[in-house]
C-alpha cells in the first residue's frame, strides 16, 4: 500500500522529467538562429536534428540495459547529466563539428536514456493504469514543444541562442537529478489488486482470451514473430504522424495558401492536439482495450489522408489535427503495448527494442512526403500512399493484436522456455 502511494509522486517526478526531456521538438526555433549565427547550410543544419533523433533511438539498445542493473534513479539521474550537461556544451561550440558532437550526439544519447526509461518505469508502476501513465508521460514530452519554444524564441532574442542552451542545460540537468531521488523499484510482483483486477477483466473482454503473457526478456522477445509485426505495426503508425509533423506548415502553405505565420500558429495546434492525443488515447485503451484503439487510430488516420488528398477548406484542417491527435495515441501505446505482448518484468529495457519504430517512422514518413513533393510538386500522392499505409495497419493489428491473431501465447511461452 506504501508503494501504491508513493507511485503517484514518482508519477508527477516523472512528467516534469518528461517535459524536460522534451526540447528537441523546438529545434525548428533555433535552427534558423543558427544558420545566421554561423552561416551554416540549411541542409547540413536539419541534420544535426536528424541525427539527434537518430542517437536517441538507438541509444536504448546500446545501454538501455544498464537501467535494469542499476535501477531506474540512477539511470535517470545518469541520463540528465549527459542529457543537461551536453545542451550546455552545446552552448559554447565554436564551429559545427563541436556543435555536432554535443547536440546531435550527446543531447540525443541523453533524451534516448531518459524517455524510454519513463516510459517503461510507468508501465511497471501502473500495470493497472498502464496505458494512462504512459500516454501522461508521453503527452508531457509532446508538450515540450508547446512550453520551450516561447520560452526559448523569448530567451533568444534576450540573450542569444548560444546563452538559451546554456541556462537550459543547466537548469534541465538540476531538475532531472534531484527529481530523480523519487524514484525506487516497485516489489516484485507489484500489482494492484482492485485496480489490477478490473483492468484485466475489461480487457479480456474486448481482446483475445490469451490469459497473461509469460516475462520475456530481450532476448526472448525478438525470436517471436510477434516483436516483428508489432515493431512493423507502430514504424507505420508513426510514419503518418510525423510526415505530418515535419512537412505541416509546407502543406498548409502549399494547399490552403496561408501565410508562413499563419502556418506557424496552426502547426502549435497540431502539437497540442499530439499531445492531447497521447493522453486521451492511452487512457482509452485501458478501458476499451489496446486492439480496438490501435485499429480506431489507423482507420481515423486513413480517413483523415483521403481527406487532405481530397480537397481544402475546414474540413483539410480538420484532418490535420486528427492525424497529430492520433499519432499521440501511437507515440502513447508502444510501452504498455510492449508490456502487455512480453510481460511487465522486462518492459523497461523491452520498450527500447520497440522504440525503434520512433526512428523508422522518422525517417520514412518526412522522406516519402519529400520525394514526392519534389517529384510532384504537391503532396497528394503522399497523402494517398499513407492511407494506404494505415490499411496495411489494421492487418497487422488484427495479426499481431487481435482476438485471433497468429502472434498466440503459445509463441510467447515457447520462447521463454529457450533460455
Amino acid at each position: 500500500m506504501e508503494f501504491e502511494r508513493k507511485r503517484w509522486l514518482q508519477l508527477a517526478a516523472g512528467l516534469v522529467i518528461s517535459l524536460c526531456a522534451g526540447i528537441g521538438y523546438t529545434w525548428s526555433v533555433f535552427q534558423s538562429s543558427l544558420i545566421d549565427l554561423f552561416g551554416w547550410d540549411i541542409k547540413i543544419t536539419s541534420l544535426i536534428f536528424t541525427l539527434q533523433v537518430a542517437v536517441s533511438t538507438t541509444t536504448p539498445l546500446l545501454v538501455g540495459r544498464l537501467q535494469a542493473r542499476i535501477g531506474a534513479r540512477r539511470y535517470l539521474a545518469l541520463g540528465g547529466l549527459v542529457y543537461g550537461l551536453c545542451l550546455l556544451v552545446s552552448g559554447f561550440a565554436a564551429n559545427l563539428w563541436a556543435f555536432v558532437a554535443a547536440f546531435g550526439v550527446g543531447v540525443g544519447l541523453g533524451t534516448g536514456m531518459i524517455y524510454p526509461c519513463l516510459m517503461g518505469y510507468g508501465v511497471r508502476i501502473f500495470p493497472d493504469k498502464s496505458g494512462l501513465a504512459a500516454g501522461l508521460l508521453a503527452g508531457a514530452y509532446g508538450a515540450g514543444a508547446v512550453l520551450w519554444a516561447p520560452t526559448a524564441a523569448a530567451l533568444g532574442q534576450a540573450v542569444g541562442v548560444m546563452n538559451v542552451y546554456k541556462i537550459l542545460g543547466a537548469a534541465f540537468a538540476a531538475a532531472i537529478v534531484a527529481l530523480s531521488l523519487f524514484f525506487s523499484e516497485p516489489p516484485d510482483g507489484f500489482s494492484p489488486k482492485a485496480s489490477a483486477a478490473r483492468s484485466a477483466s475489461i480487457r479480456g473482454e474486448r481482446e483475445a482470451p490469451r490469459g497473461p503473457s509469460p516475462d520475456l526478456d530481450w532476448r526472448q522477445m525478438i525470436r517471436t514473430g510477434r516483436f516483428y509485426l508489432l515493431l512493423a505495426l507502430f514504424s507505420l503508425g508513426t510514419a503518418s504522424g510525423l510526415m505530418i509533423m515535419g512537412h505541416a506548415s509546407s502543406i498548409l502553405q502549399g494547399s490552403l495558401g496561408v501565410t508562413a505565420i499563419r502556418a506557424a500558429s496552426m502547426v502549435g495546434l497540431v502539437s497540442v492536439f499530439n499531445a492531447l492525443g497521447r493522453v486521451a488515447w492511452g487512457a482509452a485503451s485501458d478501458r476499451l482495450g489496446r486492439f480496438p484503439v490501435v485499429v480506431a487510430l489507423f482507420s481515423i488516420v486513413g480517413l483523415a489522408m483521403l481527406a487532405l488528398w481530397a480537397g481544402g477548406g475546414a474540413l483539410f484542417v480538420a484532418a490535420l489535427f486528427a492525424v497529430g491527435f492520433c499519432y499521440g495515441g501511437f507515440a502513447s501505446l508502444i510501452a504498455p503495448v510492449t508490456g502487455d505482448a512480453f510481460g511487465a518484468k522486462h518492459v523497461a529495457v523491452n520498450y527500447g527494442y520497440l522504440y525503434l519504430a520512433y526512428g523508422v517512422g522518422g525517417v520514412f514518413g518526412p522522406q516519402v512526403a519529400a520525394t514526392i513533393k519534389a517529384a510532384t510538386g504537391g503532396y497528394e500522392a503522399a497523402f494517398l500512399i499513407v492511407s494506404l499505409f494505415s490499411v496495411v495497419g489494421v492487418i497487422l493489428s488484427i495479426v499481431a493484436l487481435g482476438p485471433r491473431g497468429s502472434a498466440s501465447r503459445a509463441e510467447a511461452s515457447a520462447a521463454s522456455g529457450t533460455d
